[in-house]
């Protein structure tokens, strides 16, 4: 669909209320931009991502449905990666991150 954006491709209009914020990201595959760009690719490019969080099956979606997702290192950003569930009632995951997007697909 021609002209069509993702939430994500405006992610600059955000910049006075993003700029100089310690950002978390809850994403997974889908998380991307009209131009099938990671959204991770596109928030680094402008701001202070510092931490990653997947969903069940982890941010590159590999893990299987019902497996246990721990805390990781993303390979591609070297960022830290909390599993959203092993993250719970654990507020030492979030303690450098000033504001928490999400960016995943929903059909």
């Amino acid at each position: 669909m021609q002209g069509y954006k993702h939430g994500i491709d405006n992610i600059r209009l955000a910049d006075g209320i993003l700029s100089g914020k310690q950002l978390g990201l809850i994403t997974n595959p889908t998380g991307v931009g009209s131009d099938m760009r990671s959204s991770i690719d596109i928030i680094r490019e402008s701001y202070d991502l510092r931490l990653l969080c997947g969903p069940e099956h982890g941010i590159t979606g590999a893990a299987q449905a019902g497996v246990k997702v721990g805390h990781s290192v993303d390979e591609r950003s070297g960022l830290p990666v909390t599993s959203m569930y092993a993250a719970k009632g654990d507020g030492r995951a979030f303690s450098d991150v000033d504001v928490m997007l999400f960016d995943i697909q929903d059909v």
